[in-house]
């Protein structure tokens, strides 16, 4: 575009061109004013000195480029994009340089000045940096004036991004698999997923005494498990698992984000910026990520970006072709994998309704097919969890009702956090500058679309607390990237020079972010992740050595963190050990009992000792001291034989029977997912196998199998081999 503008303006028009800029400025500062944390001077006067540099030498190149126009006798003019560029992001650099900085979950980490616990030279704050970045900038950028030289830079800052986040991760952990909070339950379920495929539901044999499980489908593991199965089939899970996150986060997602943006004809560099600014949305995204270990369901949100992109393609763009409709139908399927994403998927309905001007028949019938397809799609999953789980029980159980007023400011703030953990890009650039874009579309698609999720993410948790829909944070910013992503790649294909100070911020910006992505990676963050601890690898190799594939190890009360810092679901997998834990998931406690053997059995001391000898209870492990007292009041029946930790907190104890895992007649069994393999030692006699009977679970003739209740609530399985000595007891129920 260029710089020089008519002699003769109309100065009636004049408005029209700066007069968005202006709204797009105030609408920013009134943003900012409301982000703002409480207390002391909502700016940080001190912080303007590092901007200075930057706008100087702005200043002297509009100084150097008006002179050179002024010997031309022709005017220097600035167009409306210019002024809403200018206007947005003056407002990004007062946000910046505000006291929203002072939340210590704001997304830039080390952006201020050293300050607090942490010191570090001022050249290593964002600020600094930022000015240092764009100064230097804008005097390449003066040469650097084609669309393919932008194209390199933003694609460079890309790779380097990426090299530099799984750099970061592969430093801290040494490819060793991630271990706190729900990893080792994540591990646990895609181990299940690779023994399952295709099916859903399963029987777990490994996990107190059998059980049939939907977890696959409950969790949004299943675009994990699916796209990167190749992965979990030929390596073992823990031993592959940190290079598949990063392969998934660091590729997968970014590539996700490149081709929503290239398939709604966004240029290819704004899909760069996409890719880039997919790397890390917010913290709040890397909180659950890599803290809480919420893989499944942070892997299935981002599929709502080609969601929305199919959509606005078909409505907006009129392309109803079978790439698009397929796509659809698929990234429509990833996204719902996460259940409470239906919910989501509701609050964007006013999105598709707001374009009814854009509807038509062709257009109906052909969202109709897509919808029909999904549909059957859907469900063996929808009937999985409703077969096998209470989904509005636990819906209504979470139901919550405050005082308006409460509930208003309690949304709000919510939602304020969700922006300021945000990248500003995305708040700045995306949910406020898609209202300044030209295209009609995207401000009734993704605008509206935005103000729904905006809701359910702000407001969400004080309607349904226990379904954690404050998580709408995360595709509230994944659907953001689009919009700013192309309004960058319009800003930086401008090679005009009034819009060299736009592009050096826009690529200090990205730079940074990459950055930025890369130090949560690298655990400079408040939410670190951990690998398994010496302790847990002590633990795990102590517990294959010494017991016995034909006994069971118990956990008495409740683990939570207490075992490594994550769950103990995948303890099973590493030690070739059947378990027993009140919580060796996540599970609600509106659900579950956070504590163990069941309360049934915990009337009494006999009935607890009923319990082990029941389930074939061979050794306990335990941290708690009231556990620890009980079993040693009774050292004729267990036997404490090792502690771990430096404390000696965790304790096991040896019971003291002969481990048998037939209730009747004797044997051996091998348990695996959906299987039990049996071997008896007389094949004449009818037996008893220490395992929970579900429906579903069958033997090839000529073997029998039946249940048969041995206590309130509790069957087992009994074996009738009819002259075979050895045979298998499967599962084989889809549904």
């Amino acid at each position: 575009m260029s710089d020089v503008g008519n002699n003769q303006r109309n100065p009636r028009g004049l408005w029209r061109e700066w007069f968005p800029g202006v709204v797009a400025f105030i609408t920013g500062i009134s943003l900012v004013v409301l982000l703002r944390k409480p207390g002391g001077l909502w700016i940080h006067v001190s912080w303007l000195q590092y901007l200075a540099v930057p706008v100087a030498v702005a200043g002297i190149i509009f100084f150097w480029r008006w002179r050179q126009l002024r010997k031309d006798g022709v005017n220097f003019s600035i167009d409306r994009s210019t002024f809403v560029a200018f206007g947005l992001l003056a407002s990004l650099m007062i946000f910046v340089i505000s006291s929203a900085t002072n939340d210590m979950w704001f997304f830039f980490l080390r952006w201020g000045p050293s300050g607090g616990p942490e010191s570090y030279p001022l050249v290593k704050s964002g600020v600094v940096r930022f000015s240092i970045i764009v100064t230097l900038l804008m005097p390449v950028l003066l040469f650097c004036r084609t669309k393919v030289s932008i194209w390199v830079i933003t694609l460079g800052v890309l790779l380097w991004s990426q090299v530099t986040c799984f750099s970061h991760l592969w430093n801290v952990t040494g490819g060793q698999a991630l271990y706190n909070d729900d990893h080792p339950s994540l591990m646990y379920r895609l181990w299940v997923y690779a023994q399952t495929f295709p099916g859903l539901i399963y029987y777990d044999p490994l996990w107190n005494g059998g059980k049939e499980a939907s977890y696959l489908v409950s969790t949004g593991v299943i675009p994990l498990g699916t796209i990167l199965l190749p992965l979990w089939k030929l390596f073992s899970v823990d031993q592959i698992y940190t290079p598949a996150l990063a392969l998934a986060f660091i590729v997968i997602i970014p590539l996700l984000a490149g081709f929503s943006v290239r398939f709604i004809g966004g240029s290819w560099i704004a899909a760069c910026c996409a890719s880039i600014m997919a790397l890390g949305i917010s913290q709040y995204f890397f909180l659950w990520m890599l803290h809480f270990g919420t893989v499944g369901s942070c892997f299935a949100l981002p599929f709502i970006m080609l969601v929305c992109a199919c959509l606005y393609r078909v409505f907006w763009l009129e392309h109803l072709d079978g790439l698009t409709g397929s796509l659809l139908v698929l990234s429509s399927l990833m996204f719902l994998a996460w259940p409470p994403s239906a919910i989501m998927a509701v609050f964007m309905l006013p999105a598709v309704m707001a374009g009814m001007r854009q509807w038509s028949v062709r257009k109906i019938a052909f969202l109709v097919v897509c919808g029909i397809v999904l549909i059957v799609l859907l469900v063996p999953s929808v009937v999985g969890i409703m077969s096998h789980a209470d989904p509005m029980g636990f819906v209504q159980a979470g139901t919550k009702k405050m005082e308006v007023s409460h509930c208003f400011r309690h949304g709000w703030g919510t939602l304020c956090d969700h922006f300021r953990q945000g990248n500003p890009c995305l708040v700045f650039l995306g949910i406020l500058g898609l209202w300044f874009m030209p295209q009609k579309g995207m401000k009734v698609f993704y605008g509206v679309s935005i103000i729904g999720l905006a809701l359910l993410a702000g407001w969400g948790d004080t309607w349904k607390p226990l379904l954690q829909l404050s998580r709408t944070g995360i595709p509230l910013m994944f659907v953001a990237v689009t919009p700013a992503a192309i309004l960058m790649g319009k800003w930086l294909e401008n090679v005009s020079v009034k819009m060299i100070p736009v592009r050096a911020v826009v690529i200090a910006l990205l730079l940074l972010s990459g950055l930025n992505s890369a130090r949560f990676y690298g655990n400079k963050w408040m939410g670190p992740y951990v690998t398994m601890s010496p302790e847990m690898e002590e633990i795990t190799t102590w517990l294959k050595s010494n017991v016995s594939q034909n006994e069971r190890v118990l956990f008495a009360g409740m683990t939570v963190h207490s075992f490594g810092r994550g769950h103990v679901a995948y303890l099973p997998v590493l030690t070739g050990r059947e378990m027993m834990a009140c919580d060796y998931f996540h599970f609600s406690t509106k659900k579950v009992e956070y504590d163990y053997p069941p309360k049934a059995f915990r009337s009494d001391d006999r009935h607890v000792m009923d319990f082990m000898n029941l389930y074939n209870v061979g050794y306990i492990l335990t941290y708690h001291d009231t556990w620890k007292k009980f079993f040693r009041k009774y050292p004729v029946e267990y036997e404490e034989i090792k502690s771990f930790g430096e404390k000696k907190k965790r304790t096991v104890f040896k019971v003291k029977r002969t481990p048998n895992q037939f209730l009747k007649g004797s044997g051996s069994v091998r348990a695996g997912i959906n299987e039990l393999h049996v071997k008896v030692d007389n094949p004449f006699e009818e037996a008893v196998l220490r395992y929970n009977w579900v429906d579903g679970l069958s033997a090839d003739a000529p073997v029998e199998i039946k249940p048969v209740e041995v206590d309130k609530d509790i069957r087992f399985i009994v074996v009738n081999p009819h002259g075979k000595a050895e045979f298998k007891v499967l599962y084989r129920k889809w549904l």
